[in-house]
């Protein structure tokens, strides 16, 4: 769905109404809640009589207790979250408000997730006893259809959950029988079952244990790591990600196009290159209509060593590994842009030019019968209230570039069509020029940058397009600067830009997201400031 600037504020009203009116009926549910008669159905069909003024009052308030869950629930269907406000609730509150077919429909592990989060909340907050409060939360829990990854990550190693030693037994052993149920296992009794355990780290090794095949029913390990899954799939010609140029920790060009193999984390070199490749600050797209990867602009190495800007387009076919040159040109030399695609073109928006100015013009390339054409559009962008735009991302329907004012950095909606006063834009302190930005459902996620003091960061996080909330991530192992991401199967890569010797790779799990798996890579040197293609 596409969004304007207008709707979307409307949408983000809209989402802050919703959540002061969910406050109030919160109260109000809380004065009229009685647990006795708000889960008897009897209450439902009582005949009122001028004798019964006492079943009346409470039949009313059970009445009006069940049109303010009715309420709350479809809050939480149309913004897909669990407000704050739910935190300092009772258990039993809880549970009426949120039964069990209501969370299993939507999402059952969002559901957990907020359960944890409220029991840290209870202990620290509330001061309420932690192992009372932990006891609650396992007693709470229904696990059966819930994955050994989540378990693991979310509960055994939640800190106030491993607080608790009675609780993390407790949960070890309703795993123990769930998972004994689940694929049939021979019955044990679990309560007498020997432990040989010292800490959470063996008790979760025993956890994994239970997936592995140790009977003879057909039970097989089941390894659901984006490696191994992105190798199960059907492999296209050139399925991989491509990295052209860039450059070296001593900021040298480099010329080559690598070939990124997920699989077997192994990179290989293009059988061919040509020698005035050296690209860095430059862009590129992939066009599946003739399966060619298209890089524009960026600043070259000259015969005599002087860097310049680049206009050239070049095409490099998947299939055969060629690198050609269009005869089309860009009419203005730009670096450090946006190419945002789109059907059977791309735009060029922003970057720089050869005396550091911002590139107010924008650049239409279309392709038409007999090849590319380039068409300069009427929208000129002044950018009168920035001194730099960077490269962006698409999210949303809308288009958003990283813009400086000063020494202040924003996350800019960018819309030619609205006057630049009218541009909707979110200050980050944590964002920098050369961040990272990849779209994940309606979300941002920002990764590295340099600071003003010029110092490379590690930082990670996402930012909630329509309400602006941001959730950080652990950070990175390594700063990274100018470097690449993609995502595949809700695991999110982060690629070159460190300081090490070598290429390296670090990769997030996004729907638990915990500390950085660290993806090593041999004999490939690192780099930044690379046009790079993901193909699937």
């Amino acid at each position: 769905m596409k969004h304007n600037g207008t709707n979307r504020n409307v949408t983000n009203e809209t989402h802050q109404l919703g959540k002061y009116k969910i406050s109030s009926m919160l109260k109000d549910f809380i004065n009229v809640y009685n647990p006795k008669t708000f889960h008897d159905v009897s209450y439902k069909k009582m005949k009122i009589t001028s004798s019964s003024e006492y079943e009346d009052e409470e039949t009313t308030k059970r009445n009006y207790a069940l049109k303010i869950s009715d309420e709350i629930q479809k809050y939480i269907q149309t913004y897909n979250e669990y407000p704050d406000d739910f935190l300092p609730l009772d258990m039993d509150v809880l549970k009426a408000l949120f039964p069990k077919r209501f969370y299993k429909s939507l999402n059952h592990e969002q559901w957990v997730s907020f359960l944890v989060k409220r029991c840290s909340y209870q202990v620290k907050e509330n001061k309420k006893p932690l192992d009372e409060t932990v006891l609650e939360l396992i007693d709470a829990l229904d696990i059966d259809d819930l994955s050994i990854e989540f378990i693991i990550k979310m509960l055994f190693q939640d800190d106030i959950i491993n607080s608790c030693e009675e609780g993390i037994i407790k949960l070890f052993l309703n795993v123990t029988k769930s998972y004994s149920k689940k694929y049939n296992l021979p019955q044990t009794d679990v309560e007498k079952l020997p432990l040989n355990v010292d800490s959470v780290e063996d008790l979760t090794k025993e956890l994994k244990g239970l997936t592995i095949e140790r009977y003879n029913d057909g039970l097989e390990v089941v390894d659901d790591s984006p490696e191994v899954l992105f190798s199960k799939r059907i492999k296209q010609v050139g399925d991989y990600v491509y990295i052209f140029g860039g450059m070296d920790n001593n900021n040298e060009g480099l010329k080559e196009i690598l070939r990124w193999n997920i699989t077997e984390s192994h990179v290989t070199i293009s059988k061919e290159f040509v020698d005035s490749l050296s690209l860095y600050g430059g862009e590129c797209f992939y066009y599946k209509n003739n399966n060619c990867i298209y890089l524009f602009g960026g600043y070259e190495d000259s015969s005599k060593g002087k860097r310049i800007p680049s206009t050239a387009i070049r095409k490099y076919d998947i299939e055969e590994e060629t690198l050609t040159y269009e005869r089309l040109h860009l009419k203005r030399s730009r670096f450090n842009f946006f190419a945002n695609p789109l059907p059977r073109s791309v735009l060029l928006i922003g970057g720089y030019n050869l005396e550091n100015d911002i590139c107010t013009k924008m650049e239409w390339i279309v392709d038409e019968k007999n090849g590319f054409v380039l068409r300069d559009l009427e929208l000129e962008v002044k950018y009168f209230k920035y001194d730099a735009i960077r490269r962006g991302v698409v999210c949303g329907g809308n288009v958003y570039v990283i813009g400086r004012r000063f020494d202040d950095i924003y996350l800019v909606h960018f819309d030619p069509k609205q006057r630049e006063e009218e541009w909707e834009e979110i200050k980050i302190e944590d964002l920098y020029l050369d961040s990272n930005l990849i779209r994940y459902n309606e979300k941002i996620i920002c990764t590295g940058g340099t600071n003003k003091d010029g110092i490379v960061q590690k930082t990670a996080f996402m930012i909630n397009i329509y309400t602006h909330e941001i959730e950080y991530f652990h950070d990175l192992e390594h700063k990274r600067r100018n470097h690449g991401s993609f995502i595949f199967n809700e695991s999110l890569y982060i690629f070159g830009g460190s300081d090490e010797e070598n290429l390296s790779v670090e990769r997030l799990n996004l729907q638990f997201p915990s500390k950085w798996l660290q993806i090593p890579f041999k004999d490939s040197p690192n780099r930044h400031s690379f046009a790079y293609a993901v193909l699937f």
